[in-house]
């Protein structure tokens, strides 16, 4: 089968791309710089230049697809232009849906965010949540503007599109930026990480990278159209991740609590820097603000509808522990 993928240089991508040659598939990839990755050298891939605003390279990339896998988006903490965010993740979106639909794509699977439902305020997040707060950044918001648009092309266009939501992912990576919770493992191992958010009791969601994948591609082979599905791991505190990650790493370093007003010390320290040094910010106070709520999210619509099994926290921290252990 030949596939269409964007980000196919990003963390995510880079395992789907992997994942896809194992199976057999012959991938075209649109990468803005060709030449900064070298990495994407096989004869199962077709490499085009250009980016997703462009809707000529879009097309040129995508002809002769049977399915796309968009993957491709604005994450970053911070950016001088907010604007960014929705030229790329919804403009961008757009784009796909708009050359897929003249090129008669047969299914498209487009890779969103948990973070559009928002916060576990009345009880574990699941498919079916409406939002109670408002958006904690424009990552979130100008994702789910997508998702509107994407469900509008479902209903009057009648495209199969499926909609996946991952939450908080860890795990090895092979390109591109690690997220988060990698970083922090890493840095735990490595003794360089010595603080737990707040009490240590707020909630939060991790899945492991590779059941990641296998929700993107269970997404693709039985995912309902216009269906979103929740790619979720394991519930937990923060307090419990690192009692897990002591116990996995046998390293028992001392950790601190920090108060909720001593994050936000270090995020206005962070945003004056990227303001005013140009400097990239580790964290910003629009991002520890929504780190001091539950995101308790339910793994059930994957796991009964998607068949993907979720790995626990102990075996995905061996992995990576692992990993990160080799990479050296």
């Amino acid at each position: 089968m030949k596939i269409f993928l964007t980000g196919a240089t990003g963390y995510v991508g880079a395992h789907l791309v992997t994942r896809l040659i194992k199976e057999g598939h012959h991938l075209h990839l649109l990468v803005r710089s060709p030449e900064k990755n070298p990495q994407l050298n096989s004869k199962h891939l077709t490499i085009f230049e250009g980016n997703i605003l462009q809707k000529e390279a879009l097309k040129k990339a995508m002809i002769g697809c049977d399915c796309v896998f968009h993957l491709a988006a604005c994450t970053s903490i911070w950016l001088k232009n907010d604007e960014d965010y929705f030229t790329i993740n919804v403009t961008g979106t757009n784009n796909i849906l708009e050359i897929a639909y003249e090129l008669k794509i047969k299914k498209t699977v487009i890779t969103s965010t948990a973070g559009v439902y928002g916060p576990s305020i009345d009880g574990t997040v699941d498919e079916n949540t409406k939002r109670e707060i408002g958006y904690f950044n424009n990552y979130e918001k100008s994702k789910a503007i997508s998702e509107e648009h994407i469900k509008r092309y479902v209903v009057e266009k009648n495209m199969d599109v499926v909609i996946v939501n991952p939450t908080r992912i860890y795990g090895p990576f092979l390109q591109g930026d690690s997220f988060s919770f990698t970083l922090l493992i890493e840095k735990y191992v490595s003794g360089n990480w010595k603080f737990i958010p707040g009490d240590g009791e707020k909630v939060g969601n991790y899945i492991f990278i590779d059941d990641v994948i296998e929700g993107h591609l269970q997404a693709m082979n039985v995912g309902k159209k216009g269906e979103s599905y929740l790619l979720a791991g394991v519930n937990c505190t923060y307090n419990e991740f690192f009692n897990q990650l002591k116990e996995t790493s046998n390293k028992d370093y001392k950790l601190f609590y920090t108060p909720i007003w001593v994050q936000l010390i270090y995020g206005y320290i962070q945003l004056f820097k990227a303001v005013v040094f140009k400097a990239n910010p580790s964290v910003v106070p629009k991002w520890i603000r929504r780190g001091n709520y539950n995101w308790e999210v339910s793994s059930k619509k994957m796991n009964v509808m998607l068949k993907v099994k979720t790995t626990s926290l102990d075996e995905g921290m061996k992995k990576t522990i692992t990993w990160l252990n080799h990479s050296k």
